[in-house]
């Protein structure tokens, strides 16, 4: 859990970087986070990001819940899908439950933990130190300045 919050919070996956970049449309805004060499987008309204008050350059620490993380294996950055961030990594630590499992994948940007169903993962054959990408949508992602 991140040392950020007052309280403790349920996001497994937290990333700390900086807003590299900031695009607003006419309801969204897309903010790029640059993390370890890694550029990642969080999706929000343009009330959220007028509240949040995130400018270019802040440090902001990126929320995702393993349960929007879908994996595929092999480097996938080049993969036609419709969620835009992708960490590619190697799997450092595997869980398998009886209804669910959990995958956690070293990257360069940190640790990344997706949990999927036991089906989902023995379907797929993830074994560890293979490499795996982490994918997950820019409207998963909360941010939380600091």
């Amino acid at each position: 859990m991140a040392t950020l919050f007052s309280h403790p919070i349920s996001a497994r996956n937290q990333i700390s970087g900086k807003v590299a970049e900031i695009n607003s449309g006419s309801t969204m805004t897309l903010v790029t986070v640059s993390a370890h060499g890694h550029r990642f987008v969080a999706a929000m309204t343009n009330e959220e990001a007028m509240e949040l008050g995130v400018k270019t350059h802040d440090s902001v620490l990126a929320l995702i819940e393993s349960t929007q993380t879908m994996l595929v294996k092999g480097d996938a950055t080049h993969l036609q899908i419709s969620a835009c961030n992708r960490l590619v990594g190697h799997v450092s630590h595997l869980r398998k439950d009886y209804a669910t499992g959990s995958v956690t994948v070293t990257t360069e940007s940190g640790k990344v933990t997706a949990t999927i169903s036991r089906e989902g993962l023995e379907d797929m054959e993830i074994q560890d130190g293979e490499q795996v990408t982490a994918l997950f949508k820019a409207t998963d992602v909360t941010l939380q300045k600091f």
